[in-house]
């Protein structure tokens, strides 16, 4: 997962959320399931 410069700098110093950034939700959601699954094996 990659969060770009205005994400970032959103996120910490403006007080944003993830979901102030619907597509940062989806892909954070698809890395913590790959995660999960590689945790399982």
């Amino acid at each position: 997962m990659h969060i770009g410069m205005v994400e970032f700098i959103g996120l910490m110093q403006q007080g944003k959320t993830f979901d102030d950034f619907p597509y940062l939700v989806q892909s954070a959601n698809a890395m913590l399931d790959d995660i999960a699954w590689w945790g399982h094996r």
